[in-house]
């Protein structure tokens, strides 16, 4: 009873310090108190649990695996942003490669320490490998785990499998037993409950083709051609190309080039070779009624009002407007005084009218 009541006037409810005065010699290796170490982070080689018992850390998920990468990183002090923790758990779900997963936390950490700006390439490296992926709504971690496991396969959901399909790329229907069956009907798709597939190789050359396609797009050639032969009234501005030879022509009206002995009447030397399409525009966009009207709509809005795509200089004379309105092509000549109508075609197919003249409020 005496060594008790010793015991109790001893104990002051801190067990550490307790242990201490007791001879006892103290290693702290983890604690959840923020006092004794708030910049120890929460990170296991096993997980126990009562009911599933012990967990080796490499067979949970590629997420929670991610997630101790970072903190087994972070160790003693922070190092990673909220952006870079997110981007890395996302690529471990998304690729399902965990020694990537794990290169890539490594490789932004060692940027991080060092103060280096490569950080960021990285970071758009990894996010443009997410990107490449079919499907943003479902990952590789996702299949796996699924119980589908072959890697020149990439999942999709249900609704991109049948968005793929009725654009006739092969897509499959997968299996939780690994197996996959190749889908030959919409029907097929919408009564499967599990995942979706399209094989790596037919996803790269699906990509390559809409890559392909959009450059297209903002080709030239095309630009012009949707101008010239498009099923919708437009217009089109062209500017001298940036050649030092085409400076006697910058910003020059034709009575001026006449005068200088540059041009004739006929306007010969106002080559359509000489010029660029700047901007292409829907005519809808614009209030005139008549064609004076909207050359001068265009005119005020090149000048006053820019578009906020527009990154050329203003509307201003050696310019010319190319019109495209039910299904007739005409080009006006900024001129000094009002728009001229040159003589000659933009392309083989483009019909002009004679030469006129029209005034245009500067």
């Amino acid at each position: 009873m005496p060594l008790l009541l010793s015991l109790k006037k001893e104990w002051d409810g801190n067990y550490l310090s307790y242990m201490e005065k007791q001879g006892a010699e103290i290693t702290l290796l983890a604690s959840s108190s923020k006092e004794l170490n708030g910049n120890m982070p929460d990170f296991w080689d096993y997980e126990y649990d009562f009911d599933a018992g012990l967990t080796d850390a490499e067979e949970l998920s590629v997420m929670q695996q991610a997630e101790h990468i970072i903190n087994r990183l972070e160790h003693g002090q922070p190092a990673f942003s909220e952006a870079e923790r997110n981007l890395i758990v996302n690529y471990a779900y998304k690729l399902g490669n965990i020694e990537k997963t794990r290169e890539l936390a490594e490789h932004i950490y060692a940027q991080e320490v060092d103060g280096n700006q490569d950080v960021a390439l990285a970071m758009i490296d990894a996010q443009a490998e997410i990107d490449a992926l079919p499907d943003s709504m479902v990952g590789i971690s996702e299949m796996q785990e699924y119980g589908y496991i072959w890697n020149e396969m990439l999942p999709l959901t249900q609704e991109m499998a049948l968005e793929l399909f009725d654009h006739d790329l092969p897509v499959y229907l997968l299996h939780t037993d690994g197996s996959e069956t190749t889908v030959n009907d919409r029907k097929q798709i919408i009564e499967h409950e599990g995942m979706f597939g399209i094989e790596k190789g037919d996803w790269q050359n699906e990509r390559k083709l809409r890559l392909m396609q959009e450059q297209l797009e903002d080709s030239d050639a095309n630009r012009e051609a949707q101008l010239l032969y498009g099923n919708t009234d437009k217009y089109g501005i062209y500017q001298l190309k940036d050649n030092p030879e085409l400076d006697k022509f910058r910003f020059e009206g034709t009575e001026s080039l006449k005068r200088m002995g540059i041009t004739k009447d006929n306007f010969d030397t106002v080559l359509p070779e000489n010029y660029k399409l700047v901007y292409l525009g829907e005519l809808s966009e614009l209030q005139g009624q008549t064609q004076s009207e909207t050359l001068e709509a265009i005119y005020t809005k090149f000048n006053i009002d820019h578009p906020a795509d527009y990154k050329e200089h203003s509307l201003s004379v050696s310019d010319i407007v190319v019109l495209h309105e039910n299904g007739e092509n005409s080009a006006h000549f900024v001129d000094s005084f009002g728009f001229t109508e040159p003589t000659f075609n933009l392309s083989p197919a483009f019909t002009l009218c004679p030469n006129s003249t029209q005034s245009l409020t500067p």
